[in-house]
């Protein structure tokens, strides 16, 4: 079974690596350390691009690629049988890449000890979490992250094969043009699916809003009322401009508990779902 889910793998990693992308702005600077001996991390909401920019950081090199978004690899207690997969696929390699490692649970213990054994590691991850605490308190030694988001406004020009010259702003048309595209970017974003694929938005932002809800909250955590998380979420699709409160929400939404406001809307916030901006005054 593991074997198969790795074979699986790195057929999924040859068919990606034969097509072309954007590249991302981050790159250049995430190659200059790609060979040093720190840990990378690559950060982002799902479908943001990470996957591709870990694929792009080692292109020139021989890695192995894993997957644990695969609820198979998730059953595997002993580790160890991972790595003897690994190898008995791809051969010898001294990179790894692991593809949304926070699902494995323990992943601290195989990573470190890799990373003993001095081979290079890649990990992404789709929880912001693993950013501070987690990453903080698993990783031996120092380690590298890199936090991908959706394409911003130049790198989705630059998938649509739109440049912006110097004088863009002094001529009409050229600036009517740029407006256009700008409007285009603003009502269907910059998940790269959407933009380069021409996927639907709302048909494709709907189906990756529930599985993160499920996959990244839901699963995750555990938590105990997925119908409240979700109608927490739909408040803030709905009001994402508006001010609130804790006890405010605790109150509108029939919540039990202030704490259980605030522990969901970490969850949100630390599934890049939503970026609460606080007042400082």
């Amino acid at each position: 079974m593991i074997k198969n889910c790795i074979i699986q793998n790195k057929h999924e990693k040859e068919v990606l690596l034969n097509d072309d992308y954007v590249i991302r702005e981050k790159l250049a600077d995430a190659m200059k350390e790609i060979d040093n001996a720190q840990i990378k991390v690559i950060l982002g909401p799902r479908r943001s691009g990470k996957s591709v920019f870990g694929f792009l950081l080692l292109k020139d090199r021989s890695f192995a690629y894993v997957n644990f978004d695969d609820e198979n690899l998730l059953k595997i207690d002993n580790y160890d049988l991972i790595l003897e997969s690994i190898f008995e696929v791809y051969g010898h390699v001294n990179y790894f890449f692991f593809d949304e490692i926070q699902n494995l649970h323990q992943w601290e213990f195989f990573v470190n000890k890799l990373k003993r054994r001095k081979y290079k590691i890649i990990l992404s991850g789709s929880n912001a979490n693993l950013l501070s605490q987690e990453l903080a308190s698993a990783l031996t030694g120092r380690y590298s992250s890199f936090e991908i988001f959706p394409f911003n406004f130049s790198e989705f020009l630059l998938s649509i094969n739109e440049t912006i010259s110097n004088d863009v702003m002094a001529i009409p048309e050229k600036k009517g043009l740029l407006l256009k595209k700008a409007e285009q970017y603003l009502i269907q974003g910059g998940y790269p699916e959407v933009v380069v694929d021409g996927l639907n938005p709302r048909n494709y932002l709907g189906t990756l809003f529930d599985a993160i809800l499920f996959k990244d909250i839901v699963m995750r955590y555990q938590v105990r009322y997925p119908h409240m998380l979700n109608q927490l979420a739909q408040w803030f699709i709905t009001n994402f401009t508006s001010q609130y409160t804790y006890s405010r929400l605790r109150k509108n939404l029939n919540f039990s508990s202030v704490l259980t406001v605030e522990k969901y809307v970490g969850y949100l916030e630390n599934a890049y779902l939503f970026f609460p901006y606080e007042n400082f005054l």
